[in-house]
């Protein structure tokens, strides 16, 4: 969503720059990591017109989208997520809108590989802001929103349903120490971990929390 685009950046000048104001603490229900994006540029080439992106992650069980029936169903105390999102911010501003899809997933035959298995469906809108990096040379930024998701017919979750609003954390990736790193909000710097990688690349990481509005099983 229009990330990547800040990562040279934020390797070059976020280790000299880390001494402004402090993010805000968060605490998140999932986490996911952006796993590709694809940016448009306008036709011009001289700004930013869309992003697509794919994330995938885990969300705790006793959640909105991940009740805590389901986990135990399931024999595990997480959900596999994916997300697909279009949008992005602004070159001008670094905020702007986002939209896409969420899936919760479950185990389909081969346990070797990640969960494929839909079990539930969620639309969302919201907004986009990267103006901590694209502008304070701060590695991370921001997402809220709203939801609305249904279980898959003939699934577990089939006749579940729940809206509600999220927000999110993005900490993207920059070099310290000659490591790829996560700023957190206590400001402590850490290396990132062997599974926040993809195919080798480091990867923006987003810490989500999520709260449900209606439900029903």
């Amino acid at each position: 969503m229009h990330i990547k685009g800040v990562l040279l950046a934020l390797a070059l000048t976020a280790p000299a720059t880390l001494t402004m104001v402090p993010p805000t603490a968060h605490a998140a229900d999932g986490t996911l990591y952006e796993v590709s994006e694809a940016i448009d540029l306008k036709s011009n080439g001289k700004g930013f017109k869309s992003s697509e992106a794919t994330l995938s992650g885990t969300i705790k069980a006793g959640t909105p989208l991940c009740p805590s029936w389901v986990a135990t169903q399931l024999g595990t105390d997480s959900c596999w997520m994916i997300v697909h999102a279009t949008g992005g911010a602004s070159d001008t501003t670094g905020i702007g809108p986002v939209r896409g899809t969420i899936f919760v997933l479950a185990e389909y035959k081969n346990a070797a590989d990640a969960p494929e298995l839909r079990i539930l469906s969620a639309d969302f809108d919201g907004q986009l802001d990267l103006s901590p990096a694209f502008f304070q040379q701060l590695p991370r930024g921001t997402i809220t929103g709203k939801y609305s998701a249904s279980g898959e017919q003939g699934s577990i979750m089939d006749s579940y349903k729940i809206q509600g609003s999220f927000d999110g954390v993005f900490r993207i990736p920059f070099m310290n120490a000659q490591q790829p790193s996560y700023l957190l909000d206590d400001w402590s710097i850490v290396h990132l971990a062997l599974n926040e990688y993809s195919v080798g690349q480091p990867t923006p990481r987003l810490e989500l929390t999520f709260t449900g509005s209606t439900s029903k099983k």
